[in-house]
């Protein structure tokens, strides 16, 4: 029984040690995007479109925690002991540090939807040859006597 207390404790510390990790990483991530690209409110507007949609960047899927940390924001709602589980910081905490104004307030987003067109029809073949292909006057064969003119004659 002590070593399953054991192993208990040590997943415990060795998830919220890999989850502090991760967090420290999005910053990281952040300010170098602001590094190569020049433009903090694009990420800063990025961040604010996450943040704006109803649903965020959440996911009920209960597999989220082994690729959590590959999202844009918090896969997964948590607040209390579970936020210091969360593989990325506060959205508003990320973009207070790119754009020191922002409110704490997110815009109303609305998702765009995709509008799909229907498969149509393929076009009817003009002949059956493909352009190109020549057809013997004599045989109606395929351009096999074509250049030389001559013709192979019956086959036996």
């Amino acid at each position: 029984m002590p070593a399953l207390l054991w192993y208990l404790v040590g997943a415990f510390f060795g998830r919220l040690i890999m989850a502090a990790v991760s967090r420290q990483r999005e910053y990281l991530a952040d300010a170098s995007a602001v590094q190569f690209t020049r433009n903090p409110e694009g990420i800063a507007g990025a961040l604010n479109k996450i943040g704006g949609l109803a649903e965020g960047s959440r996911v009920s899927n209960p597999q989220t925690a082994e690729v959590g940390h590959m999202f844009f924001a918090n896969a997964f709602a948590g607040e209390g002991l579970a936020g210091l589980l969360a593989t990325h910081p506060p959205l508003v905490e990320r973009i207070r540090r790119l754009d020191p104004q922002f409110d704490g307030r997110f815009p109303e987003v609305r998702p765009v939807g995709v509008q799909r067109e229907e498969p149509k029809a393929p076009a009817p073949l003009a002949s059956r040859r493909s352009p190109g292909t020549r057809v013997c006057r004599r045989c109606r064969c395929r351009s096999w006597c074509w250049p030389t003119k001559r013709h192979p004659g019956p086959a036996m």
